[in-house]
């Protein structure tokens, strides 16, 4: 059996700017991206947001957001016969998200959070079953797109006691 040495380098970026143009608005704008060895350039991935407070407590925001994630050494590398087959060929999965929410601090011991949103995921990275084999293979998935709605409520009951 002969070993194959895979080294991966993996360069990354993260920048954001916070601005508050008044008290009661925030302005969000980020990028983030990275260039992989074996996956190449990923392009700069945004991230922007706004947050202002409508009512004394109450805040809306918008936010629109972009990344991926690279496959990981197993996903593309692994070999074990009859049991699981990686890919080299898998692509980054990308996902596009898009939220509208307002929140809420009702009162001293109760805050509410209301968000919707949509996503986008593509060349999601699966592990699906052969055919009349106990082997599972990686790759990459078609994509999917996803809306919903997401409700938080945090109460303190207690001094100490939190429910989420």
């Amino acid at each position: 059996m002969q070993l194959h040495k895979q080294d991966t380098q993996t360069t990354a970026m993260y920048a954001q700017i916070k601005y508050q143009p008044d008290t009661d608005t925030i302005l969000i704008a980020g990028a983030r991206g990275e260039n992989n060895s074996e996956a190449g350039g990923s392009g700069l991935m945004p991230r922007l947001g706004i947050t202002r407070q409508i009512f004394p407590g109450t805040y809306a925001k918008l936010l629109y957001s972009e990344a991926f994630r690279t496959p990981m050494f197993i996903e593309k590398y692994v070999a074990l016969t009859s049991v699981l087959q990686g890919d080299e060929d898998l692509q980054r999965e990308t996902i596009k998200t898009y939220e509208v929410g307002i929140e809420s601090q009702l009162n001293q011991n109760n805050q509410l959070q209301l968000t919707l949103y949509n996503l986008k995921l593509e060349n999601e990275i699966l592990r699906f079953p052969l055919p009349s084999s106990t082997e599972t293979v990686y790759v990459n998935g078609d994509g999917k797109t996803m809306h919903g709605i997401e409700a938080e409520w945090k109460s303190i009951f207690l001094q100490d006691y939190e429910l989420i």
